[in-house]
């Protein structure tokens, strides 16, 4: 409801007073360092997120390339000495019986 602050009765339309709810005033250097906060507060976590998730991610996968490296690793020598070591025990073997034969 429009009040007058009493004299001029015809300008009480101009002046209208809110309730005490909304009637609240924020200073201009909070308005202007808000947004500004929002922003370092957003760049400083993307960046400890980014930087975090990166270190998650490259521990992960030189975990799992390490671990994967080494099973490949294990497994040729593993193949590589067997079929080294069952060509030497043939060979030698063949060579004991044929020598054995010779002699007898």
């Amino acid at each position: 409801m429009p009040q007058s602050r009493g004299g001029n009765r015809s300008c009480r339309w101009l002046y209208f007073e809110p309730p005490l709810s909304l009637s609240f005033e924020l200073p201009l250097a909070f308005l202007l360092l808000l947004p500004l906060g929002l922003l370092v507060v957003l760049v400083f976590d993307l960046l400890v997120v980014l930087v975090f998730d990166l270190l998650v991610v490259l521990a992960f996968d030189l975990l799992v390339v390490l671990a994967f490296d080494l099973l490949v690793v294990l497994a040729f020598d593993l193949l590589v000495v067997l079929a080294f070591g069952l060509v030497v025990v043939l060979a030698f073997g063949l060579l004991v019986v044929l020598a054995f034969d010779l002699l007898v």
